[in-house]
């Protein structure tokens, strides 16, 4: 049974993979009839899945951080996210935030992705083209291969400590990370940077499901 849901419209967005371009972003509450997201999956093997964040998102009269799924023109919570398993998983992550102070160092480097590296693109705005020929070599240094983000730069990481995976997420930056899900099961997904409310920072979006934390449901 189709039931109403409360989606975020996604107004300007556009993240080609491959050969890269993305986009400035709002969105305003919207209702809709839906029976289940759509907008991410398979293709060729490979499952693709984009997650933006923003800063200004309204919480008991306070402006905190919160990730959304991208799914067809919408940003939806970003609760549940399901990935298939034993089947290479295309993260895209765009952020427009700027870095949290008191990041613990450890959660700097990247583990878990394919060769522990994730493609750090330089800004939210970037274009370019992947190939071989020489009408389709990349169009300026757009962006590189990292194996870590410096602490003072990070904005908020994807850490699900139960399959090892630590994705720092550098403040205003595009990234785009590569791995496999081979246990089934749901497992936590959590921010690490202290960005949310009260003395530690930990209160408030951190504790939040769908917010700096919420589920990965692997299957």
């Amino acid at each position: 049974m189709m039931s109403e849901k409360t989606f975020y419209a996604l107004i300007v967005v556009i993240v080609i993979i491959g050969g890269v371009s993305v986009g400035a972003a709002y969105y305003k509450s919207v209702s809709e009839i839906s029976s289940s997201p759509h907008g991410n999956g398979t293709e060729g093997g490979v499952y693709y899945i984009t997650l933006l964040e923003t800063m200004n998102n309204s919480m008991n009269n306070t402006m905190q951080p919160r990730f959304f799924i991208v799914s067809n023109g919408y940003l939806l919570p970003a609760i549940n996210i399901s990935l298939p398993s034993h089947t290479l998983i295309v993260l895209t992550v765009i952020s427009y935030d700027t870095p949290t102070a008191g990041t613990p160092a450890m959660y700097s480097n990247v583990t878990g992705t394919v060769g522990n590296v994730i493609t750090l693109i330089n800004g939210t705005s970037a274009t370019g083209m992947m190939g071989n020929s020489s009408s389709m070599q990349m169009m300026g240094n757009w962006g590189a291969n990292v194996s870590s983000i410096p602490a003072g730069n990070i904005a908020h990481t994807i850490t699900v400590a139960q399959i090892g995976l630590n994705i720092p997420v550098e403040g205003g930056f595009t990234e785009i990370a590569k791995f496999y899900a081979n246990s089934t099961g749901s497992y936590i997904w959590q921010c690490m940077a202290p960005c949310g409310t009260g003395p530690s920072g930990w209160g408030g979006s951190m504790v939040t499901p769908g917010w700096m934390t919420g589920t990965f449901y692997i299957y």
